[in-house]
């Protein structure tokens, strides 16, 4: 396989997965609300849990004074850096690696 061939590959094995990866979400959603517990199915289980995440709303509003200033941290933001440094926000950057985007060029007719 050329690199031509290998990059247009790959394109379509993004497509794909992308594709498979609705056409999962949309057949769970076509089993309608289900309430928290395991279901067999054959060979499977389906495990239904519910998703839980930090709310830093949530948490101001269940935890006293003092337990929520005990998470709390001071921490750099990069939107602000971003903001108040302008050209200098390169000098907090590290290099992480490469990215590797697929843009399909249409035909210009």
């Amino acid at each position: 396989m050329n690199f031509s061939q290998t990059v247009a590959h790959a394109y379509r094995l993004g497509k794909e997965i992308k594709a498979l990866e609705e056409e999962r979400e949309s057949l769970l959603g076509s089993l309608g609300d289900l309430s928290e517990r395991n279901y067999p199915a054959g060979d499977f289980i389906l495990q239904v849990t519910r998703t839980k995440r930090f709310d830093e709303a949530t948490a101001k509003r269940n935890l006293t004074t003092d337990e929520f200033a005990r998470i709390l941290k001071l921490k750099p933001d990069s939107t602000l850096a971003k903001a108040m440094l302008g050209d200098e926000y390169g000098k907090t950057q590290r290099e992480y690696g490469w990215t590797k985007r697929i843009i399909r060029v249409e035909d210009a007719e």
